[in-house]
């Protein structure tokens, strides 16, 4: 279905994870310290077991929260196409900050899978590794890609992009980007 548009699409739906995990984060953490939760509560949680399953017409990501709660999010053709333009405008703006990492191993991920021009069925991701079922060239395949060697590509992949830090000419005056991106998206249950 999206062959080609992998890297874009799945840092998108990384960083919408990423974003909701630090929201989650952030509430459990209030909660702490207004002393909702139990003394001695563990204050990470992490989303675990994140499955991003390819349908014909729509793509499910479904995941567990540490606390056992689970979720899931289905994306249309139509959103997968705002997704799309989102990335679009995505490009050129780094993903390091306190959010988390998965926007940058989604998109890592996906421009493997771009490159070698595979279809997808499925992604999971499981401890350190992501799992990866498909199609390439009519056959069906199953692979799996370690985070450590994702995290090294995606290392050496920033050191060839343009640095996008310029001053750009707004509304007549010289203004530098912020050298952390904002919120854009969180979406609901």
């Amino acid at each position: 279905m999206l062959t080609g548009h992998y890297s874009e699409i799945l840092r998108v739906i990384g960083r919408l994870l990423d974003e909701r995990e630090a929201l989650a984060r952030a509430e459990h953490g209030a909660a702490q310290s207004t002393e909702l939760s139990a003394p001695g509560e563990a204050l990470p949680l992490a989303y675990e077991d994140v499955q991003i399953v390819e349908h014909e017409s729509f793509m499910r990501v479904a995941w567990r929260a540490h606390d056992g709660s689970g979720a899931r999010h289905t994306f249309t053709d139509l959103t997968l196409s705002l997704l799309h333009s989102k990335a679009t405008q995505l490009r050129g703006e780094g993903s390091q900050d306190p959010f988390g990492e998965r926007e940058e191993l989604l998109r890592t991920l996906g421009q493997e899978l771009d490159a070698a021009e595979l279809g997808i069925s499925g992604i999971v991701e499981r401890d350190d590794e992501f799992f990866v079922s498909g199609s390439e060239a009519d056959h069906y395949f199953n692979r799996s890609y370690r985070k450590d060697d994702l995290r090294s590509l995606s290392r050496f992949r920033q050191h060839l992009r343009p640095a996008h830090t310029e001053p750009a000419l707004v509304g007549g005056e010289l203004e530098t980007p912020a050298p952390q991106r904002a919120r854009w998206l969180v979406w609901g249950d």
